[in-house]
């Protein structure tokens, strides 16, 4: 159980979903533009602004009022340059169906709520991970992997 969890429940505190106003995609470019922009200008001025702390600041604060989904998966600017870079990597968490027996632990320990476990459909949203890997410490039969998204066909040569 998440230590976060656990103090909340001791103290009866909730946690708000994730508002649709944060849910829209170009919000996390925005953020991600006015960091950089900011981080520029601060340098540029040769101002003493430490960026980096001020943003732990603020995700602390949104983590304590609402689901974590919400700074890792629409607001973090990491996260952003993250999906960016994903879409190009050529190795993927994936879970092997054999191997998953839909008990939901990973789903449930993702930060970013980007795995989905139905009788019908076990997938990881692989541009929206953080590669945390707490879905692959907490699952039991070992189903979740992190392996190449394609294997190459038996007859390809390589260069």
């Amino acid at each position: 159980m998440k230590i976060k969890n656990w103090f909340y429940n001791k103290l009866g505190i909730k946690t708000f979903k994730t508002p649709s106003v944060f849910k829209k995609r170009w919000l996390r470019w925005i953020l991600l533009f006015v960091m950089i922009l900011t981080m520029v200008i601060t340098r540029r001025n040769n101002l003493q602004l430490n960026i980096i702390l001020y943003i732990l600041g603020i995700a602390f604060l949104i983590s304590l009022i609402f689901d974590e989904e919400l700074w890792h998966k629409y607001l973090c600017p990491y996260g952003a340059l993250l999906n960016m870079t994903n879409k190009a990597n050529i190795k993927k968490v994936k879970i092997d169906e054999n191997k998953c027996k839909n008990c939901g632990l990973c789903a449930e320990n993702c930060p970013n709520n980007i795995i989905t476990i139905t009788k019908e459909e076990q997938s990881i949203e692989n541009t929206e991970c953080l590669y945390c890997f707490k879905c692959q410490d907490v699952c039991n039969f070992n189903a979740i992997l992190y392996q190449k998204s394609q294997l190459l066909p038996p007859n390809h040569k390589q260069d």
